[in-house]
């Protein structure tokens, strides 16, 4: 009996000619399709997995887990959402967005939680920067670095990339530390600033 697992052979050829490519011909559009379907479900499949993740992760925060659902339909948080994250540059709905087709449940859960807590008068850590709220004036860092600004454009390339999304402390830290070196003179080469059509 012929094998073939690995195509048709030479005395195969020899042998049907022509009826070899035309069989492959009428089963590849089926196997393609097959297989396009396959790769659809496997598809959906991951991202039902990575949306009850989310989920099962809102769901567990005690700052989100009572809340969540109606603050997803909530106008203040979509209005919240589509403001620009002073650290990042991005639109908050932009840092979700890509959170959520990765997967990453806690860039989503800080993301509502910031925003909840927000909203929570006289609370206890009112002090403390939230994760995804713009900054307030602060105590000088500590820090000694100095940055340059490609550094800076650089991290911030990286960040729109995706490269810290499982990073999340990591880039908090760092973003931290450029706004800080802004606001004490660390940033290396900053731009000229015009006063009264003059440079200074």
């Amino acid at each position: 009996m012929t094998n073939y697992t690995n195509g048709p052979t030479g005395a195969d050829r020899e042998l049907y000619g022509d009826l070899i490519d035309d069989v492959q011909r009428w089963v590849q559009p089926g196997i393609d399709q097959r297989t396009a379907e396959i790769e659809q479900q496997l598809r959906e499949t991951q991202r039902e997995v990575r949306q009850q993740r989310i989920e099962r992760a809102l769901d567990n925060d005690p700052v989100t887990r009572d809340r969540w659902r109606k603050q997803n339909h909530d106008e203040a948080f979509l209005a919240w959402l589509d403001q620009e994250h002073t650290l990042s540059g991005e639109r908050r709905r932009d840092i979700l967005r890509k959170a959520e087709s990765y997967g990453n449940a806690d860039v989503i859960v800080n993301l509502f939680k910031t925003f909840a807590l927000e909203q929570t008068p006289g609370r206890v850590d009112e002090h403390k920067q939230l994760p995804y709220q713009n900054p307030q004036t602060r105590a000088p860092s500590g820090s000694t670095k100095r940055w340059r600004r490609e550094e800076i454009k650089a991290f911030y390339d990286a960040c729109r990339r995706g490269e810290y999304l499982k990073k999340e402390t990591e880039r908090a830290r760092i973003e931290a530390d450029i706004i800080a070196a802004a606001r004490e003179g660390r940033v290396d080469r900053l731009p000229m600033v015009l006063s009264k059509g003059t440079h200074t």
